[in-house]
């Protein structure tokens, strides 16, 4: 196991074979370990996750269709940073955008890598002050994506981590960031 510790992994060259607005894909050609060999890479925008705080604790989750996994998941309001912007004006914009909300103050409060062997994507975690939740019975702002929210107590979230009803890897990273650095 040795071997590995200090094996870095050398890039011959890097061919594009996909793209869109959201990602790129690139199949690069390695030097590792002695051997030329491929390695996938997904290109995606840096993004941020916004943690929306009311004064008595609870939290906003938005509810949204994932094609992918033909499934209803419960998220932060999440996004990814368009090319010079900075995170802190990425989560201010895009927590606007997804609840028609604005922060009275916003704070990051941890970074991390999604999936650091399949993206070099970073996620910057901010926690989002509000003075109220919104009207849960109106139809979010971000109707393309956003189906539903509903704001909820951190013992009801407890709930639903334990039930399993969270499973957007996005949002439970995040989530134990707010509970690591913010005793909620």
């Amino acid at each position: 196991m040795d071997d590995f510790v200090n094996c870095p992994i050398a890039r011959i060259e890097s061919r594009l074979v996909y793209e869109d607005r959201w990602l790129g894909m690139r199949v690069d050609t390695v030097h590792q370990r002695g051997k030329r060999a491929p390695y996938g890479v997904i290109e995606r925008a840096d993004s941020v996750i916004v943690i929306p705080v009311a004064p008595d604790r609870e939290i906003l989750l938005l509810q949204q269709f994932r094609y992918p996994t033909q499934e209803y998941s419960w998220e932060l309001p999440m996004g990814a940073m368009d090319d010079g912007e900075i995170p802190e004006e990425c989560a201010r914009r895009e927590f606007e955008e997804e609840t028609g909300l604005v922060a009275i103050s916003v704070r990051a409060i941890g970074r991390f890598r999604p999936v650091p062997a399949l993206t070099p994507q970073a996620a910057t975690v901010f926690e989002a002050r509000v003075a109220t939740m919104p009207d849960t019975t109106m139809v979010p702002p971000d109707e393309d994506e956003i189906v539903g929210w509903k704001a909820i107590t951190p013992t009801g979230l407890r709930a639903m981590l334990s039930a399993g009803e969270i499973t957007d890897g996005f949002t439970l990273a995040s989530l134990a960031l707010l509970f690591v650095t913010c005793q909620i």
